[in-house]
């Protein structure tokens, strides 16, 4: 909702392409939502290509965002919190919000995130894409043992 009250900031949803009722319960329980964001269909790729900034609390999608150098925000909630341990990273950035102010606030500074950042979390999340991508997962489980 912050985000949606926010001056020039323009709201996509993706929603699951199976096993989502978001659709039908923002229908029945907030229709005035879906009046103010658009929906994008089709797999994650091509919505995070359509976004300058992608948003969400428990999602890899929000993760695949760093695929296409895209900068993100997760949210914190009650139920998955740090998630994906973002602000143990120790990285220049705002990436983790902890109220709707700070969404807001990350959201508009998330477009000057350097691309250096983004490649560097890349590789932290995701490997050297030029790599085995087998090998980078052997590597990370010989590190934890």
């Amino acid at each position: 909702l912050a985000l949606l009250e926010a001056k020039n900031i323009f709201v996509y949803l993706k929603l699951r392409s199976y096993r989502d009722d978001s659709e039908n319960w923002l229908k029945e329980n907030q229709p005035n939502i879906l009046k103010k964001v658009k929906i994008l269909r089709g797999n994650i790729h091509k919505a995070i290509a359509q976004s300058d900034v992608v948003v969400g609390s428990h999602s890899t999608g929000v993760l695949e965002a760093l695929l296409q150098q895209k900068p993100f925000v997760f949210f914190q909630t009650g139920k998955w919190g740090d998630y994906f341990e973002i602000n143990s990273l120790g990285l220049q950035g705002s990436f983790f919000a902890e109220n709707p102010r700070e969404l807001v606030d990350y959201v508009r500074k998330s477009i000057d995130t350097p691309k250096e950042t983004l490649k560097q979390l890349q590789n932290q999340f995701f490997g050297d894409p030029h790599q085995n991508g087998s090998k980078w997962v052997v590597d990370q489980v010989e590190k934890l043992l």
